[in-house]
Formats: C-alpha cells, sequence, structure tokens
C-alpha cells in the first residue's frame, strides 16, 4: 500500500478456515524479510521484488518477460485512469454508488492455457478461466504439467 512517493506498507490478510486444506499453510514464505538473504537470492519472493527495486522503480532497468504481461497491462490500466482525471474524467470502470461495497480480488495463480482461436473466444476463455481461479477450481484439478 502506498504511503507517498517513495514509500509503502506491505500488509497481508490471511483467512485460515480450519475445514479447508487449502489454508492448512497460510504462512508461505516470500511475504517479509526474515528469511536468510542466500536464501531469498535463490528463490525470491514477493516481499522482495516490491523491497529490493529502490524507492521509484526505474521501469527501464527491468527484464521483463511474457510472464510480466500482467503487469505491462496493469501499468497501461494507471496510466490511462491518471490521464483520464488529468482530463477532468473519471477513470475507467470506476464504481462510485454510494452505500456499495467495491468487490476486489487478488490472486497470484499462474495457469498456462492457449489462446483461443477468435478476440472473442479468447475473452471469453479469460472470463471463464479467472472465474475458476477465483473458485479454487485449479487448487483441487490442476491443469496437466502443473507444478505446486
Amino acid at each position: 500500500m502506498p504511503i507517498d512517493d517513495t514509500n509503502s506498507l506491505n500488509i497481508r490478510f490471511t483467512l485460515i478456515n480450519e475445514k479447508d486444506p487449502r489454508t492448512a499453510h497460510p504462512l508461505l514464505f516470500g511475504q517479509d524479510g526474515e528469511r536468510p538473504y542466500e536464501e531469498r537470492q535463490r528463490k525470491p519472493g514477493d516481499y522482495d521484488a516490491q523491497a529490493y527495486q529502490r524507492p521509484i522503480a526505474i521501469h527501464a532497468l527491468e527484464h521483463m518477460a511474457t510472464t510480466d504481461q500482467g503487469i505491462i497491462m496493469f501499468r497501461n490500466f494507471v496510466r490511462e485512469g491518471i490521464r483520464a482525471v488529468q482530463r477532468g474524467d473519471d477513470p475507467p470502470n470506476l464504481v462510485r454508488t454510494e452505500g456499495q461495497i467495491i468487490p476486489t480480488y487478488s490472486q497470484d495463480t499462474v495457469v498456462r492455457i492457449p489462446p483461443a482461436p477468435t478476440p472473442e473466444e479468447d475473452r471469453q476463455l479469460l472470463i471463464e478461466t479467472g472465474r475458476k481461479v477465483l473458485a479454487g477450481y485449479y487448487v483441487e484439478n490442476p491443469p496437466p504439467g502443473a507444478r505446486r
């Protein structure tokens, strides 16, 4: 969570359901700086990626891979929102219904799924896959070749 232009705060929320085996080990590595330096170099986690890119990331120093497509899309989405506000417009997809809860989701599941034959079918495939991820489908039914 941003605190100002150069600092942020890392907050973790963990749902532990004693009856659900998917939440049996909620304190996974990578969410803080408590692991030994050598281990964090060999197997970095979210904390390492966030805390060590410098106070303000210099994107020109990044080495993006195909797996970073979501980051690129998110950055473009934020830029579009900033430009809209500069023009005096609302950012895209802003929900301003008073008294209504804004649904938010967070996920770190990576699923390799080939694109559908057409853009329309591919969009539908992305929607269906996202819903399956949120429902925990891939925890119980991992795709062939999936690693845990």
